[in-house]
């Protein structure tokens, strides 16, 4: 029994490692498109929240005028 791998196993070897590398690439691209996309959406809540507080003042003040 020899440890040593046949030219066919080696080849095999080769594609399996470099078809879990594109995979562990694509989970990583995706991970950095989900923080990006988290810390947009982030921002857009902090801005929706803003602008309903505004108008919720807006509202107060056109109450108490009228």
């Amino acid at each position: 029994m020899s440890d040593k791998l046949t030219k066919k196993e080696l080849q095999a070897k080769i594609v399996d490692l470099e078809k879990e590398l594109d995979i562990w690439k694509t989970k990583t691209q995706l991970a950095r498109n989900y923080n990006i996309l988290k810390a947009e959406n982030d921002a857009l809540v902090m801005k929706l929240r803003k602008k309903q507080e505004y108008w919720k003042e807006w509202a107060k003040e056109e109450q108490s005028s009228s």
